[in-house]
């Protein structure tokens, strides 16, 4: 019989770290969860509260670390399973994986899987379109003495034994880069609860037009922007490749100006 340990090396993700672990519960025979000493935001109590509600066994460690590889790397050798499964704590798997064991035990050749991913940008309309498809190569290898991450923060996994077969199937949903929306799920429950000023409808459309990306807006001209947005943004570059000049008589106006204040600030 097919067993998968889940490794996760997490620092501060309470805002998909629920949906994460439960999304791979249907395949998951051991947790493996190493958690940052830096973790301040809650996440270690929401894995230890998830922990209680199964009979699968959880391993929850909070260690120091100096790069994301050496906890990886930890979490790793902590793995008992004869498949390991690889996530990070803002990733969510398909329904999907379901699948996962009995596609395995049909194609023991195979030793190590790509799954496709998702990385949503915005908000959960939107997603990185740099390349027509994304693949996060060996997320699901056979255990190995040989296995071992390559990179300091963000480290591939290397060692494992081939073939390596790429899933369409099974998907990865990357959320780190819409954490935002927790703070539009927590704006709306709390006005819920109050509804001083909105009446239901209203917060309805609100939190779906934020989270769906709908929201009325219209072009700023960014040149307006104050001065200390500009610095804490390193926006000077950025200005001076598209030729956007500020209208402020006080502030430097030509192109090369504006490239000389911006190595002046990253200095």
């Amino acid at each position: 019989m097919v067993t998968i340990s889940i490794c996760l090396t997490i620092r501060n993700e309470r805002e998909f770290i629920k949906e994460c672990i439960l999304s791979a519960m249907p395949i998951a025979d051991e947790y493996i969860i190493i958690i940052d000493d830096r973790e301040n935001d809650g996440t270690e109590k929401i894995v230890r509260e998830i922990s209680k509600t199964t009979k699968i066994p959880f391993h929850i460690e909070r260690r120091k670390q100096k790069y994301n590889t050496d906890q990886k790397q930890y979490g790793l050798k902590k793995c008992s399973k004869e498949w390991i499964l690889f996530l990070d704590g803002d990733e969510i798997l398909s329904e999907k994986c379901h699948i996962l064991k009995d596609f395995i035990e049909k194609n023991k050749k195979i030793k190590a899987y790509s799954f496709r991913g998702h990385h949503f940008i915005y908000h959960l309309c939107y997603e990185d379109s740099t390349e027509e498809r994304h693949y996060w190569s060996g997320r699901l290898v056979k255990n190995s003495d040989k296995l071992n991450f390559i990179g300091k923060n963000h480290p591939l996994i290397g060692g494992f034994e081939y073939p390596l077969m790429k899933l369409d199937t099974i998907e990865i949903f990357h959320m780190g880069y819409v954490k935002q929306l927790q703070k539009i799920m927590e704006k709306y429950e709390r006005d819920m609860k109050i509804k001083q000023i909105h009446d239901q409808k209203f917060l309805d459309w609100w939190k779906d037009s934020h989270i769906f990306g709908k929201y009325p807006i219209k072009t700023f001209d960014i040149s307006q922007l104050p001065k200390s947005i500009k610095k804490k943004y390193h926006m000077y570059k950025f200005m001076e490749y598209h030729q956007i000049i500020s209208k402020d008589k006080n502030e430097q106006k030509t192109r090369s100006q504006l490239f000389q204040r911006e190595n002046e600030v990253r200095r």
